[in-house]
């Protein structure tokens, strides 16, 4: 193999093997960031907590420096090993994505140790993502939720998987009454739903559900989260894209709807 080709083949491999550990990153609420060295990190955090089967950490970290060496240094890397390791791994993550539509097989490692311990390693992850203020909403949601009686209590959305934006507000799933959060000092949106209606959900393939079990940091659980999770685990269940797709003309409707009262409004 020539040099030049050489330098194309370990760039390829590094970053095809990068590409598939965000992927299955992203689906497990891991955060990657855009550090090579994060991304190595995720692999191996993804093999401790049961995602995957082996930690590709390593040869991540190895292909990392397989490119330094042949691009910077201008050193010719060994790596028969590591183009079997990485070949494997490309194939099997590669079945794991096309996967997708069977919940158990992808994440049912992660979501199995829910069935267990639910809200253990969520709390933790909680504390980990948000700034001390946040922190402090989220106790007091938690607090007013059980004092209506709540049975579970789950922070989701982009802070539950660490991509909070400028625009992000703070999103929960409390199963039992929404408790007031008028006072509270940010945008705080809260999905109430009573736990014969979460099973349904569950059942009728709704998404917001699918997601706060999934990626959610469940914060207190009486039982229907862990009941959730191990109906998805034994019913094979999934988000229903058709169901998403047939809400959608509504929506369109009300966004027309607001738009033509605002020019109405300003006048156009």
């Amino acid at each position: 193999m020539s040099e030049d080709r050489l330098k194309d083949a370990v760039n390829a491999l590094f970053y095809a093997a990068e590409a598939a550990t965000v992927a299955v990153a992203e689906r497990s609420g891991i955060d990657t960031r855009r550090q090579h060295q994060l991304k190595a990190d995720a692999a191996s955090e993804m093999h401790q907590k049961g995602v995957l089967k082996r930690d590709y950490g390593p040869l991540l970290r190895t292909l990392n420096q397989a490119r330094k060496d042949i691009w910077y240094e201008g050193d010719d890397p060994k790596l028969e090993a590591t183009w079997m390791t990485s070949s494997l791994m490309l194939r099997s993550w590669s079945r794991q994505l096309r996967r997708a539509n069977e919940p158990a097989d992808f994440l049912g490692p992660a979501l199995g140790r829910r069935v267990a311990a639910p809200a253990g390693d969520d709390r933790d992850r909680a504390e980990r993502y948000q700034t001390k203020v946040q922190r402090l909403i989220t106790a007091a949601v938690v607090e007013r939720s059980l004092a209506l009686g709540a049975s579970a209590v789950a922070l989701t959305g982009s802070t539950a998987r660490r991509r909070r934006t400028a625009i992000s507000d703070l999103d929960y799933h409390v199963i039992g009454r929404r408790p007031d959060v008028s006072d509270l000092p940010a945008e705080v949106d809260i999905v109430a739903t009573a736990a014969e209606r979460f099973r349904d959900r569950l059942l009728e393939g709704d998404d917001f559900a699918q997601w706060t079990l999934r990626f959610g940091c469940v914060l207190y659980d009486a039982g229907p989260m862990r009941d959730g999770v191990r109906l998805i685990l034994e019913a094979n269940l999934w988000p229903d894209a058709q169901r998403k797709f047939n809400g959608l003309a509504g929506q369109s409707s009300g966004a027309r709807a607001s738009c033509s009262d605002g020019r109405r409004r300003r006048g156009w």
